[in-house]
């Protein structure tokens, strides 16, 4: 194992442009006294932000990062574990984000994977998992939970079992939570036992934002100034921060998208049923489905073609599924109506 260089990164709150002339960076360069403020000729004030998010969520600031999205969390992590360890080894869900695999790659990790589709029960079982951590030699472990596009989770003591050995064993955990409600707070105590850890959230999914770009990680302040040393000057825009900051002030709004999208999830749910399909997902932002065969499968992804809808089939795990996001019911009774149209 190697050492990484800690440079310390201080941030400080960004002065006020209403009160403050600001010519030491390049600022608009005027007081805005009783104007309206253009703020993206201003840098974002992130520490504020930073303060915001973590005192929703119950954390202290250096318990917390951000980026533009939980993907550039995700980015800095890979950079912080590669150059601690000489021979990397992670373990994936399979199928999983493709940008997890492809930074493994990037940075010579040798890859294993835990293929979902061999799970026939909702929850995983640790048991399985550690098998893995001992026989492939694994020192990071990557779980999405609640996982997509199949979605499984695990049971929090089965979480405690697979903690306990990676703490161990010194495996670094990544808890990738962006399926899961933003404000959702189960596993948020973990890292104060648990410096091998980072949960990262974000607006994205079941948020219902992914325009917005903001994601966080949660960690332990032991590492807390290691990570953060990999983070950018300003890690997102003036707009991201700005529309970050008024939905956790507001976050009603996150759970009326996220009441939108499981009434959709529902909707499409009990449409599969009523025609036999096999499917996946029950809480996140899709649903996941087997066509019956591969004729109905190439007729579906022609239609798709036809109405200019994009939706996921390519899975190196099967070959017969589909991954639709349930934003709302009017997109999804458009695929209910071109599966009834292939089928009759």
């Amino acid at each position: 194992m190697q050492k990484t260089k800690i440079l310390k990164r201080v941030r400080v709150k960004s002065p006020d442009p209403r009160k403050y002339l600001r010519l030491h960076r390049a600022e608009f360069g005027q007081k805005f006294t009783n104007k309206k403020i253009n703020w993206d000729k201003f840098y974002p004030d992130i520490q504020s932000l930073v303060n915001k998010t973590a005192s929703f969520l119950g954390v202290n600031d250096n318990n917390l990062i951000i980026g533009a999205g939980a993907e550039s969390v995700i980015k800095d992590i890979f950079f912080y574990h590669s150059t601690n360890f000489k021979n990397k080894k992670i373990l994936i869900f399979e199928p999983n984000y493709y940008m997890y695999e492809h930074y493994a790659k990037l940075l010579s990790y040798k890859i294993s994977k835990h293929n979902l589709l061999d799970e026939h029960s909702y929850y995983l079982s640790s048991k399985k998992i550690i098998e893995i951590l001992k026989k492939d030699k694994i020192n990071l472990l990557s779980l999405v939970l609640p996982s997509a596009p199949i979605e499984k989770n695990i049971k929090k003591s089965e979480l405690l079992k697979i903690m306990k050995h990676c703490l161990k064993y010194k495996i670094f955990v990544i808890i990738d939570e962006v399926y899961k409600n933003f404000k959702n707070k189960d596993n948020i105590s973990l890292i104060k036992k648990y410096p091998n850890l980072i949960i990262i959230k974000s607006f994205s999914k079941l948020s219902g934002y992914p325009g917005i770009r903001f994601g966080i990680g949660l960690l332990n302040k032991k590492i807390f100034q290691t990570i953060n040393s990999f983070r950018l000057s300003i890690e997102i825009s003036s707009n991201t921060a700005k529309k970050a900051m008024y939905l956790i002030k507001n976050f009603s709004i996150i759970k009326k998208n996220e009441n939108e999208i499981k009434k959709a999830s529902m909707y499409f749910i009990k449409f599969l049923n009523s025609k036999n399909y096999k499917y996946f997902n029950k809480s996140i932002n899709s649903v996941s489905f087997f066509c019956k065969n591969l004729n109905e499968k190439k007729k579906l992804v022609i239609e798709f073609k036809k109405k200019d809808i994009i939706a996921n089939y390519n899975y190196k795990c099967s070959n017969l599924l589909i991954n639709v996001t349930t934003s709302n019911i009017f997109n999804i009774k458009i695929v209910e109506k071109i599966l009834i149209k292939i089928n009759k």
